[in-house]
């Protein structure tokens, strides 16, 4: 039988104060040093239990709220009087280290229930465990004492005694000290170290817990709808264990400077614009029979060279040197253009899923980190690592003063795509493969799944971003989970898919992240599918005027004064655009917790507006870029 005590037990196995003079063995009566550990235990412990579905905001018929909309035990609340001590509490503690010890009376309660069953069903109307409202108190003094926690970049540029939050820096000292910087090596770039490899090993902000049975970390957005764990808290959240799917958080260096940090403007690069014959081929299995036969497919990147064929030798290196260097000068283009029509400055930029390979990516990123400062961030689909590791991945780069020299550098990440595609006889015949692919066939796309990551960019003081890809917005198990926990501000979708339709399913699955945790999600898929499915639409719809809608954005639903119109918009392509500029607007986000606990520290962002770009012809070939938008 699992006991409170047991369960303490799991969490820490060395004891809860380890590092102490007098801790000659494990001692598990004192409470943690770091709010973070005082977090886990009291959020493990109430959502192991399932006492957390006991917890209701303060209500007082006193203070004149009708009797009949209290509860009766154990569903219970804490006096106003008692919650506004905790949060009093949590807040100096959050400044000085020693307020901690008014931590140790609640942890005292705990301690002393050690015994008691962890997992019990209270009797209607009988009191709750005194142990749940001490794990409560301990939840809200501890996430209000972690304000900023993982945001607040001035942690890593001072001393202990210096940081106005000791907890922020301990977090930002530890995040600091695990990271691995390292130069990309490049043989289209011999000499260039402006683009590094960025690795965080750290996937939990604890000091003392073990992470192969709970993790914190930070959070953006606070989830105000259902009863879960993560409705209780505005500043930290609890992971599941190590292993399962893990994340890794990257917290800057330095502000990032810009005239207006509530203003986000993001080029959409919907390339590739063709897809080419050919592209998708693949291979049966030996599973199943008849209208269950299964088999492989994989697809081939030919929109990155002229020519469309591949390397000898070398199917997955479909750029050469030359087509690289053309790409770059394409969205160079594409980015001189907006500056002339008034439209910047260009702060993100995202391309699609598969859209790019490596080396063409890597060339991308220098020339945008030596010639174009006003960029914050890059994210796009890539088909290998800098590794060279082959596979269906993100890779998400972050431009940053560089922490040994300040000079401006890029810092990029990837991960693996977390679930294999299917294609079916619908998506086949929409998407005009039959040539390609035998539609009496259930195809799974040829991809290693390995390791299961997120990766969560603090990009702006108060916002964090990440990116996923095609199935890894749809299914729910592991990383959603994750990233409901996480609650970044900003999601990019990248997909290989077809027109990106308010009914279809990206705009279904990102309703749901703009609902939990509350997310603004924008998807994005390449202009080369979206014609091939209109194209098959068009021919089954003769009268139809299909719009190539190439992206698809979402954000929280609320009251006009706090989240303006404009929540749900497809973003359509016109006939001769290359590619899109969405203007965001970023807004102090009121939320508040399952408790009654309000914030306003965090970032919601809204569509304000979309422009077309387009390049002039006589650009396209002065510089011999016609191959890259044929149409």
């Amino acid at each position: 039988m699992s006991t409170v005590g047991s369960e303490l037990r799991r969490l820490f196995p060395h004891g809860t104060n380890p590092a102490s003079e007098d801790a000659s063995e494990p001692d598990w009566s004192q409470r943690p040093f770091v709010p973070a550990d005082v977090f886990t235990a009291a959020a493990h412990l109430l959502e192991t239990s399932g006492a957390y579905q006991y917890i209701v905001a303060p209500y007082s018929a006193a203070s004149g709220g009708d009797p009949r909309y209290g509860y009766d035990s154990p569903t219970a609340a804490p006096l106003k009087v008692e919650l506004e001590r905790w949060i009093d509490i949590g807040r100096r503690w959050a400044r000085r280290p020693d307020v901690g010890e008014e931590v140790q009376p609640f942890w005292d309660i705990l301690y002393a229930c050690e015994a008691e069953k962890l997992v019990l069903t209270p009797s209607a109307r009988a009191p709750s465990p005194r142990w749940w409202s001490a794990c409560h108190a301990m939840l809200v003094i501890a996430d209000e004492a972690s304000g900023d926690f993982g945001y607040d970049y001035r942690a890593t540029q001072s001393t202990v005694g210096e940081a106005d939050k000791w907890a922020n820096w301990l977090a930002g000292y530890a995040l600091a000290d695990v990271t691995e910087r390292r130069p990309i090596p490049s043989a289209d770039h011999p000499g260039n170290q402006d683009h590094y490899s960025r690795h965080v090993s750290l996937d939990s902000l604890c000091t003392d817990v073990d992470r192969h049975v709970a993790r914190v970390f930070p959070k953006g957005r606070t989830t105000e709808i259902g009863c879960t764990l993560r409705t209780f808290s505005h500043n930290l959240t609890l992971l599941p264990p190590h292993g399962r799917a893990n994340a890794y958080w990257h917290q800057s260096v330095d502000a990032t400077e810009v005239d207006n940090p509530d203003a986000l403007t993001i080029l959409v690069i919907p390339f590739p614009y063709v897809i080419p014959e050919r592209s998708f081929h693949g291979c049966e299995t030996d599973v199943g029979a008849g209208e269950q036969r299964w088999g492989r497919f994989q697809l081939d990147q030919r929109w990155l060279r002229p020519d469309g064929s591949a390397l000898p030798g070398h199917d997955e290196e479909w750029s050469t040197t030359a087509s690289r260097q053309a790409f770059a000068d394409f969205v160079e283009a594409m980015l001189a253009k907006v500056r002339a029509d008034g439209d910047g400055p260009i702060q993100g930029i995202v391309l699609p899923e598969l859209s790019l390979d490596w080396e063409t990516y890597d060339t991308l990123i220098r020339r945008l980190c030596r010639n174009w400062p006003s960029i914050e961030f890059v994210v796009a689909g890539v088909s290998q690592d800098c590794n060279g590791r082959v596979g269906n991945q993100v890779t998400a780069s972050v431009f940053r003063p560089s922490p040994s020299d300040g000079r401006r550098i890029a810092e990029t990440h990837s991960r693996r795509k977390h679930h294999r595609w299917q294609i079916d006889r619908t998506q086949i015949e929409s998407y005009g493969i039959e040539g390609d692919l035998d539609p009496e066939v259930l195809w799974w796309e040829h991809h290693s799944v390995e390791e299961r990551v997120l990766h969560l960019d603090v990009f702006r003081e108060g916002s964090a971003m990440t990116a996923v890809i095609c199935e890894d917005l749809a299914r729910v198990d592991p990383g959603l989970a994750l990233l409901r926990s996480l609650g970044p501000n900003l999601v990019f979708a990248l997909l290989m898919d077809g027109p990106q339709l308010k009914f279809r399913w990206p705009g279904t699955y990102a309703t749901a992240l703009a609902d939990d945790p509350g997310s603004s999600v924008l998807s994005i898929t390449c202009a080369g599918m979206v014609d091939r499915s209109n194209a098959t639409f068009k021919a089954r719809n003769p009268t139809a005027a299909p719009q190539r809608t190439v992206a698809l954005w979402k954000n929280r639903s609320g009251p006009a004064s706090v989240y303006p119109p404009g929540d749900f918009v497809e973003i359509n392509l016109p006939d001769g655009s290359h590619g899109l500029v969405l203007k965001l607007a970023g807004t102090r986000a009121h939320e508040t917790t399952m408790d009654g606990r309000p914030n306003t520290d965090t970032t919601a962002w809204h569509l304000r507006g979309v422009t077309p770009v387009a390049i002039e012809a006589a650009v396209l070939d002065a510089q011999n870029l016609r191959w890259i938008v044929p149409n």
